[in-house]
């Protein structure tokens, strides 16, 4: 049965190896099973979660290479628009998320866009108030709008298709006092 100490970094490499060899997520799932305690099932399948399976990146890879793209304009265009950099940096911060395809933190991305698009329309309805809104500078403005409702999608679609979410079976058991106890089992459908 279970033997191995939870140690995240090693399950991790072990993981990123067993995907190089293309295995899918619920065949990780159950080597990983064998190898470590009941108790860690659910914190090792998080980990695991993180982590696409090939096939998974070949399927949805382009959306990042896109996404990535996509994010260089929305942070040009909104230094463009709000004339600060301030605005400019976090989303740069977000750029390397993405780049480094760190999945886990996609949400930063769906979070951020949200606030912009309250800073882009503040600006909006300050500029509409002291009637400085030119045509082009609304266009400007609803073009940031734009790019941070492409921020927010990116945000929550890409690491929905890259990381689904698993599901968890109940087996009942009876441990080694005799009592009747149930195990939660990740199971992934990749």
């Amino acid at each position: 049965m279970a033997t191995k100490e939870f140690d995240k970094k090693e399950i991790r490499k072990t993981i990123k190896n067993l995907v190089q060899e293309g295995k899918t997520r619920a065949e990780i799932m159950e080597i990983l099973l064998t190898e470590y305690s009941a108790d860690d099932y659910e914190e090792i399948a998080n980990i695991l979660r993180y982590i696409p399976s090939k096939q998974l990146k070949k399927k949805y890879g382009f959306l990042n290479i896109i996404f990535t793209i996509l994010l260089i304009g929305i942070a040009y265009g909104t230094y463009h628009a709000l004339k600060s950099i301030w605005v400019t940096i976090p989303l740069l911060g977000l750029l390397v998320i993405v780049f480094l395809k760190k999945y886990r933190y996609y949400g930063l991305n769906a979070a951020f866009g949200i606030f912009l698009t309250l800073v882009i329309l503040a600006f909006l309805l300050f500029e509409y108030n002291e009637r400085k809104l030119t045509s082009e500078r609304t266009l400007e403005l609803l073009m940031g709008i734009l790019g941070c409702v492409v921020q927010i999608l990116g945000g929550i679609i890409i690491p929905l298709k890259l990381t689904p979410d698993f599901d968890e079976k109940r087996v009942r058991y009876v441990d080694e006092t005799g009592r009747p106890r149930i195990k939660i089992i990740p199971k992934f459908n990749d």
